[in-house]
């Protein structure tokens, strides 16, 4: 089926996520014209780049649709709470239409405000988690999503942190981090804070959990 993509995805694809990947189809017409397709998941992209003039996107294809929900996966187990996340991977993507058009009413927006940063986890048994601050400012951590290598075919992979299970960090570890964070409120949430909260997961996923210090206890100087 063919989808619809609009501008920012577009802007993202062509300046950031295609220049990284390789074709798997090129030709060059005899007058310079270059025809070329892409594979990204599920996702086939058709370009043509003129002769100096940048690459354009023609149409973009899918052979299922992109269904991304915020809803767990239908499946016989739930991730436990003692899981060690094993991998975590911070992902940025351009926001939809509405969500740009609302930025841009409330907020006197930059382009980089209209990207938006989720992350991916993966514990040892194999489960994944996508976890990320809404524009509501409410957080979630879904479990097991489908659809989800169709959301990362169409974002920028930022980030890989690897070897995470040495640092034991739980499931429930990031559980209690996004409940803690999650604060839905009327005027919404920036999305400086929406960063904030990603940034906090990937260092928490490099630097380990936080505990508490025991206090120190001072000598008296001796006269």
């Amino acid at each position: 089926m063919q989808l619809q993509v609009d501008e920012a995805f577009q802007q993202s694809l062509l300046e950031e996520i295609l220049p990284a990947t390789c074709p798997e189809f090129e030709k060059a017409t005899e007058d310079g014209t270059v025809f070329r397709i892409y594979r990204l998941g599920s996702l086939e992209l058709r370009t043509v780049q003129e002769p100096g003039l940048p690459e354009t996107l023609g149409v973009v294809f899918s052979d299922r649709k992109p269904a991304w929900n915020l809803k767990s996966a239908n499946g016989p187990a739930l991730v436990g709470g003692d899981e060690k996340i094993a991998k975590g991977k911070l992902y940025l993507e351009a926001v939809d239409g509405e969500t740009r058009a609302r930025l841009d009413q409330k907020w006197s927006s930059k382009t980089l405000d209209y990207c938006h940063y989720y992350l991916v986890l993966e514990t040892e048994s194999g489960n994944t988690m996508v976890t990320e601050k809404l524009a509501d400012g409410s957080t979630v951590m879904v479990e097991n999503p489908e659809g989800w290598e169709d959301r990362n075919s169409l974002a920028k992979l930022l980030m890989t942190i690897e070897d995470c299970n040495e640092l034991n960090i739980t499931y429930l570890n990031l559980k209690l981090v996004q409940i803690n964070h999650n604060k839905p409120a009327a005027e919404g949430a920036m999305p400086s804070i929406r960063k904030r909260y990603a940034k906090l997961v990937m260092s928490m996923l490099s630097k380990g959990p936080r505990t508490s210090q025991k206090s120190r206890t001072r000598r008296p100087n001796k006269r």
